[in-house]
């Protein structure tokens, strides 16, 4: 399909170099760049499921804690450090 886009100049040059770079034409350039932004998928407002790694010093003892416990700990650490229990 033809059609007519207003571009601004150094986008075009950029393709157009970059068309030369890879011996194809300016419209697979546009193609593929619409093609990757069309394919990527903003977001919705769904929420996606992500794993992130964490890491732990090799002798870190590791701590299952429930949020009193948590809550325990914190005032305790307080009382260490500031001879009083914090306000909160």
């Amino acid at each position: 399909m033809r059609t007519t886009l207003i571009l601004r100049d150094d986008l075009i040059e950029m393709a157009k170099k970059k068309a030369a770079e890879r011996k194809t034409t300016l419209s697979a350039i546009v193609d593929e760049a619409l093609m990757r932004t069309l394919n990527t998928h903003p977001f919705n407002g769904d929420v996606v499921d992500v794993h992130l790694p964490t890491y732990a010093p090799p002798r870190a003892t590791r701590l299952d804690t429930n949020p009193e416990e948590i809550h325990e700990l914190m005032v305790a650490e307080d009382l260490e450090l500031y001879g009083k229990e914090s306000a909160s």
